[in-house]
């Protein structure tokens, strides 16, 4: 390793915004040990906001993260060969399914070093068509020359570990993005009576995140509980199975949801909030928000599905239902409000334990640093029930 490349380290995602959101800690972590940072993306809002930290940025014009056309990918691909080779980093970190393909396929001709990380796998391989059948063959030569593969929960290591096989001596794992305790404090909001609670979902405007049962379950609720308040922050998304905010916008017109205005303070909105949802049946990584949500003490309704399930402790910090059940939500809203205050403010502190002991990102930015540091991958409990359970 030349001293030059040693020092530098890159970041590639499907936007700036994602590598400020999600991994802003691990960078700064790596400006202060001495590293020059690179992140690599499409352009977006949050592009000098990575700088303002110190991270230098480089942007791919044409990448288009939804985008299966064949040309216009080989295009792609191409320049996203010729950025990379450019840059003076050894190892190059990706978060998301196109950087983490494209970067491990291409390292022959980079000469780079992929550290991939499996941020759960969306619905790529749920319809079990041509494009999921690609995309596993294309998985497969991906982890091959990979330098590392992170998971960030058990299902999708057995996913691949069933389908393709997988070089143990490079899989580690790491318990999602990690949150900062530190920063997302426990809510200092008082408890107030069941009836007046305030439920918060925050997605993307996917079907699969359970957007339509949350609606459809608040309706329900709302119908005997008229205090009760619903909060919906919903980012728009280009998918096939997105949901126009257009639509959406109906029902808080009709007073079963509340649509807020996107905003940058998440801390802020959940500081205001009662009780964390997310009904997905989208394959998940472990969804950030919901670790958030832990980190400031509140309680969870969350479905038995990939990465949410992680999030909670059936009873103890939350409520587990099952997926596209709207009856399963309606009951978990019914007995959350029903739950005596005292009982509520017991998940509460077992939300904010969790997210202390078991996803506090110190620990998910020590794993990836000693990647590059050239040294053994921190192992701890997870990782040796998640390889060692089935």
């Amino acid at each position: 390793m030349t001293s030059n490349m040693g020092r530098s380290v890159g970041f590639f995602s499907n936007t700036f915004w994602s590598i400020y959101n999600f991994r802003r800690s691990l960078i700064k972590q790596l400006i202060a040990e001495g590293y020059t940072v690179y992140a690599i993306s499409t352009n977006d809002k949050y592009r000098p906001l990575l700088e303002e930290i110190g991270c230098k940025t480089v942007v791919i014009k044409s990448f288009d993260v939804q985008s299966t056309a064949v040309l216009k990918e080989a295009r792609v691909i191409r320049q996203i060969t010729r950025t990379l080779r450019s840059l003076p980093c050894e190892y190059i970190y990706t978060f998301t399914i196109k950087p983490n393909l494209y970067t491990a396929l291409t390292t022959f001709l980079t000469g780079k070093k992929a550290i991939l990380t499996v941020n759960g796998l969306g619905n790529v391989f749920s319809e079990g068509n041509m494009i999921s059948r690609i995309s596993l063959k294309l998985f497969k030569l991906a982890f091959k020359r990979a330098h590392r593969v992170f998971f960030q929960n058990r299902d999708d290591y057995f996913f691949f570990k069933e389908k393709i096989s997988l070089d143990e001596n490079k899989v580690s794992f790491v318990r999602g993005s990690g949150v900062n305790t530190d920063e997302f404090v426990v809510s200092v909001k008082p408890s107030l009576p069941g009836d007046r609670l305030i439920f918060l979902l925050a997605c993307r405007l996917l079907k699969e995140k359970g957007v339509y049962e949350y609606i459809a379950a608040a309706r329900r609720i709302k119908a005997k509980y008229p205090d009760v308040q619903f909060w919906l922050l919903g980012m728009e998304a280009k998918n096939p199975s997105a949901i126009p905010l257009n639509e959406i916008k109906k029902y808080a017109d009709e007073g079963t949801i509340s649509l807020l205005e996107k905003t940058d303070n998440v801390n802020g909105l959940l500081e205001k909030t009662d009780v964390m949802v997310l009904p997905s049946f989208y394959n998940e990584g472990i969804p950030r928000i919901l670790l958030e949500g832990l980190s400031k003490g509140l309680p969870v309704i969350t479905t038995d599905s990939v990465g949410c399930r992680e999030t909670v402790i059936d009873e103890r910090n939350g409520y587990m239902i099952e997926p596209r059940n709207v009856d399963s939500l309606e009951n978990a809203f019914h007995r959350m409000i029903e739950l005596p205050v005292a009982e509520r403010d017991a998940m509460r502190r077992e939300s904010r334990r969790l997210a202390e002991a078991e996803f506090n990102e110190e620990k998910v930015i020590e794993h990836y640093i000693s990647i590059i540091r050239e040294a053994e991958p921190v192992i701890d409990q997870f990782t040796v029930n998640a390889v060692g359970a089935r």
